[in-house]
C-alpha cells in the first residue's frame, strides 16, 4: 500500500502500471493474494486520498490545455524502438532499428509460448505490454500518452528479453546474432542520444532573447505549459 501510494504521489501515471500489477492474482486464479492486493489497494487509495481530491481538477487542465496529443496505432511501433533502441531515430536509421526490433522481440515472443511452463516468462511479457495499451485506451479520451511513464514496464520488458535470451533453449548461433542486432541497436540509441540537437523544439533561445529586451523589473514570466 505504502509502496503504491509513494509511485502515486511520484507520477500520476503510476496508475497504469499499478493497475496490470494488482491484476496478476486475478489472472493467475489466486484468490487469496487477490483479497491482499484488494485490501493493499484500498490502503493505498487512502493515503494517496490527499492528491485525489485535487485529481479531477488536474485531468480538467489536462483535457483543455495540454502539449501530448491523442495517440495513434503509430505509438505501437514506436513503443518497440523505445524498448529496444531509443527515440527519436533519424529517418535513416529509423528501418534499421525497427528491423533490430521486430527481430528481437519476435524470437523473444516464440520462446516464451514454446512451453506451458513459461507462465513467469508470459507474466513478465504481460507486464511489459498491458501498461502501454491501457495507456493508451485511456488517452483516447484523455491523452496522456507520453514514453516516460513506461519506464517500469520497459525494465520488466528487458528482464523478460534477458530471460528469452539466456534462459531458454535458444541455438547459440541464434542467440548470439540477437545479441549483436542488441549491440548495433543499443548503440545507434545511445549515440542519437549524446549526439541529438533536435530538442528543444520551439525557438526558445530566440524567445529568451525577445522576453529579455522587453521584459521590465515588474514584469512576471509565467511558462503556464507547466500549471498542469
Amino acid at each position: 500500500a505504502v509502496s503504491a501510494a509513494l509511485a502515486q504521489y511520484t507520477h500520476n501515471l503510476a496508475a497504469f502500471f499499478l493497475v496490470p500489477l494488482s491484476a496478476t492474482p486475478l489472472l493467475r486464479r489466486d484468490w487469496k493474494t487477490l483479497r491482499a492486493v484488494l485490501l493493499s489497494g484500498l490502503g493505498a487509495l487512502l493515503l494517496y486520498l490527499p492528491w485525489l481530491l485535487q485529481l479531477p481538477s488536474q485531468v480538467a487542465k489536462v483535457s483543455t490545455a495540454y502539449w501530448v496529443e491523442r495517440p495513434g496505432l503509430d505509438k505501437f511501433f514506436t513503443l518497440l524502438l523505445v524498448y529496444v533502441t531509443n527515440l527519436p531515430l533519424p529517418n535513416n536509421l529509423l528501418f534499421v532499428g525497427l528491423f533490430i526490433a521486430l527481430a528481437v522481440i519476435s524470437i523473444g515472443v516464440v520462446q516464451t509460448f514454446r512451453r506451458a511452463s513459461h507462465t513467469n516468462a508470459v507474466w513478465l511479457l504481460y507486464l511489459s505490454l498491458a501498461p502501454p495499451v491501457l495507456l493508451f485506451l485511456v488517452s483516447q479520451w484523455v491523452p496522456v500518452y507520453i514514453e516516460r511513464a513506461l519506464l517500469p514496464s520497459g525494465v520488466i520488458f528487458c528482464i523478460w528479453l534477458a530471460w528469452a535470451l539466456f534462459n531458454t533453449a535458444l541455438p547459440v548461433p541464434i542467440r548470439n546474432g540477437l545479441l549483436v542486432l542488441l549491440a548495433i541497436g543499443v548503440t545507434i540509441g545511445l549515440y542519437q542520444h549524446i549526439t541529438y540537437s533536435g530538442f528543444p523544439y520551439a525557438p526558445y533561445k530566440a524567445l529568451k532573447e525577445s522576453l529579455l529586451e522587453r521584459a521590465t523589473n515588474s514584469d512576471v514570466i509565467l511558462h503556464s505549459s507547466k500549471l498542469t
